[in-house]
């Protein structure tokens, strides 16, 4: 009985970690909530409270309805500092955009000023079942403490090469010693699996920190004009033209490498390769040489990196592709942990025994 309460608990962890990593992954590629939200307010006091961790799903913003929980990116008001809320539709449509209020508040959210929210501006709704959402309680607190350092990225970097220091260094002073009983998992594939989960986590964070951008445009041999959507618009042939890109740093302790690049032959920057320095900020401005006619949609990559490999190299792989970039500098500080098992002499006979009672098994099943 006791065992399987402990092996109901460990799933349970398990389950709540691969939650987390999931969403905070899926957050940081898609640039708004996936799959979990923490609670930032009691502004839906008692259906949920601050810290709680709200379980979300994409939403069809054409047939959100009133009386629907969502997320959205509120737009002026006394909400317009935040990146994202958390309120009931109490009202309007798709047309004229929708009334939203936290169930604890006694004003809607546009009478203190936010615009009515557009569907454009929704990123998810609230699992429900029945009229009750789902939450996990108190597992907002992690993520809710950490954004009091997101202007910073290298607290999650840091935070995770510590805990691969202080595995390393357990091993070391515990040299071999503990009991097989104790061991519920072999240590050689306990640490390439934190090696893995760090290349992750430092992917998801140079994820979230990049800017994937994308110009559609015309060139024209006779003519120039405004194309909807487009801050190059309608070129005409022999053009050049300015366009501003991003602007990057000025956070962090720490220059990080900023990458800039593009398949597309007619674009040129002011700065494709340089080093962010603490507190200031960068300007990278595009120029576009119309010199072929027809239409275009250039992808520009500006990736932010961390400072694992030498600059030009991050560069030179970037400009192969830009997730052979974001892989090898991820990999890079948890190159140690995955590789310890081969380095560390009892790991590897421990492995290599392994290997060779699974290989064993494994005949025995094929060969009669």
């Amino acid at each position: 009985m006791e065992r399987s309460s402990k092996a109901i608990g460990l799933l349970l962890f398990f389950i709540i970690i691969g939650l987390i990593v999931t969403s905070a992954i899926g957050t940081a590629v898609l640039k708004r909530p996936f799959l979990l939200s923490p609670i930032r307010s009691n502004s839906m006091y008692p259906l949920f409270e601050r810290g709680d961790a709200m379980i979300i799903k994409p939403v069809d913003s054409s047939k959100v309805k009133v009386g629907e929980i969502i997320i959205f990116h509120p737009d002026g008001g006394s909400l317009g500092q935040q990146d994202w809320v958390f309120h009931r539709i109490m009202d309007g449509n798709t047309e004229d955009g929708f009334i939203t209020r936290g169930d604890a508040n006694d004003y809607t959210d546009q009478s203190t000023g936010t615009a009515p929210v557009q569907p454009g501006a929704i990123a998810a709704a609230a699992v429900a079942f029945g009229e009750h959402p789902l939450r996990i309680r108190l597992l907002g607190y992690p993520s809710l403490w950490l954004e009091q350092y997101n202007n910073s990225p290298y607290v999650l970097p840091v935070c995770l090469g510590a805990v691969g220091v202080l595995l390393i260094i357990t091993e070391l002073k515990d040299g071999g010693k503990r009991r097989r009983k104790s061991a519920t998992t072999p240590a050689y594939v306990i640490y390439p699996a934190a090696g893995i989960a760090i290349c992750i986590l430092l992917a998801a964070t140079q994820i979230a920190a990049s800017s994937f951008l994308t110009f559609n445009y015309e060139v024209s041999p006779s003519s120039r004009g405004v194309l909807m959507g487009s801050p190059v618009g309608i070129l005409q042939q022999g053009d050049v033209v300015e366009r501003d890109v991003a602007t990057v740093g000025g956070t962090g302790f720490l220059p990080m490498i900023v990458s800039v690049t593009t398949a597309d032959e007619q674009f040129s920057f002011n700065k494709s390769l340089f080093l962010t320095n603490p507190g200031a900020k960068e300007k990278v401005v595009a120029t576009v040489e119309a010199s072929q006619a027809g239409k275009f949609k250039s992808m520009v990559h500006v990736g932010m990196f961390l400072p694992t490999l030498p600059p030009v190299l991050v560069h030179s792989l970037a400009r192969v592709n830009y997730w052979l970039a974001l892989g090898a500098v991820s990999l890079a500080p948890a190159l140690p942990l995955v590789l310890w098992p081969v380095i560390n002499r009892r790991l590897r006979r421990q492995m290599s025994r392994a290997t060779r009672k699974r290989a064993a098994r494994i005949r025995q099943k094929l060969l009669p």
